[in-house]
């Protein structure tokens, strides 16, 4: 396994001693949660957990089962299609993962060499199948779009095959150039070309337009479902809630503090009782609302103004500047039945909008 020449994420080259040492540090660390915990959503991923052996990862799903109260409405756990195999994949239907995240990007191997992915094409629709016959009824894969020298009849061909396998849900993420990645420095070297912001924007535009064809909800930014496959975890995120996180990198959200666990893999597993090292961040009221509207924005349900309320501020006390009236007459956003939502061309230049209300 190898780092994706875009991939900005806390991770690490696996063994088997690597292993072994993390997924003890994760159970020390899943000890803090409440015993037992009712959560409604459990999330394994940013990383790839398929990537561990069927022992290894067998180990980590028997430790998470082992601090829940109660199955949770939803359990998803992402994969790479080139490490989905039978057996893994009925193991995970045995401990009663509802979702499954396939990380394909893309079905051109021209792509997926460019962005450094080891798969290959065909493991995608090979993976889907092996989990749908293990029981798996609902798989998420990721489409990636305006990678570099990516032409629109490319991402055409990627929708095509995408829509061939026929999804639960789809979510869709443009080329991101995260500072020092390999990807960038190639960028900035002049070795790959990046699509400028009208490109992006097509590309995103013909996306949506193909998959609100084939029947599926664009219910977030970049995220589109079949009517009742949306995912429940990440509208954790979107709507503010609390939530608990494990693992190298990872970060919790509790009682207005947010916790984020050391990137460094060297300090995560050595020495430290009760929590790893960690930076915290505790937020003032006007921070947490603000935060609330923006993230409520990526919703295309939009924000409901009455959760403004509740943390003691109405909209015009968090942005007495007046940014939020001129993006409301400048048409990115409307606001109506108690609700403030991006509108169409606000979704487009939804960027924008977040850094006028930060």
């Amino acid at each position: 396994m190898k780092r994706c020449s875009y991939c900005d994420f806390a991770i690490a080259p696996y063994s088997t001693d690597g292993a072994a040492r993390y997924l003890a540090r994760l159970e020390q660390e899943l000890e803090q949660l409440p015993a037992p915990a009712s959560l409604r959503t459990v999330y394994i991923g940013g990383g790839t957990p398929s990537a561990l052996s069927h022992a290894e990862l067998q180990r980590l799903l028997t430790n998470i089962r082992g601090r829940l109260a109660v199955d949770p409405d939803e359990w998803t756990l992402e994969a790479n299609p080139e490490s989905v195999d039978a057996e893994k994949a009925a193991l995970l239907h045995s401990f009663g993962i509802h979702r499954i995240s396939l990380g394909a990007q893309s079905s051109s191997a021209t792509t997926l060499q460019a962005i450094g992915r080891d798969h290959d094409p065909a493991d995608t629709g090979r993976a889907l199948q092996l989990l749908r016959q293990a029981g798996v009824r609902n798989i998420n894969i990721d489409l990636m779009f305006a990678a570099p020298e990516q032409s629109m009849a490319e991402l055409e061909v990627d929708l095509d095959r995408l829509l061939e396998l026929d999804p639960d849900h789809v979510s869709t993420y443009c080329l991101t150039y995260e500072d020092n990645t390999p990807m960038t420095l190639a960028w900035k070297n002049g070795k790959v070309a990046r699509a400028d912001d009208e490109t992006e924007l097509e590309f995103y535009r013909l996306v949506r337009q193909r998959l609100a064809e084939a029947g599926y909800v664009h219910y977030e930014i970049s995220n589109f479902a079949k009517p009742g496959r949306e995912s429940l975890h990440n509208q954790v995120y979107w709507k503010g809630r609390e939530y608990f996180g494990v693992g190298l990198g990872a970060a919790s959200y509790v009682n207005g503090v947010r916790r984020t666990n050391t990137r460094h893999l060297a300090e995560y597993l050595g020495d430290w009782q009760g929590r790893p090292p960690h930076e915290s961040e505790e937020l003032d009221p006007p921070a947490r609302a603000r935060e609330l509207v923006i993230l409520g924005l990526r919703m295309r349900e939009g924000l409901e103004e009455s959760r403004v309320r509740q943390l003691g501020f109405s909209l015009e006390q968090l942005y007495p500047d007046r940014s939020l009236d001129r993006l409301l007459q400048q048409g990115l956003l409307s606001r109506a039945n108690g609700r403030l939502c991006l509108t169409e061309r606000g979704l487009e230049l939804a960027d924008h909008v977040s850094a006028e209300l930060v």
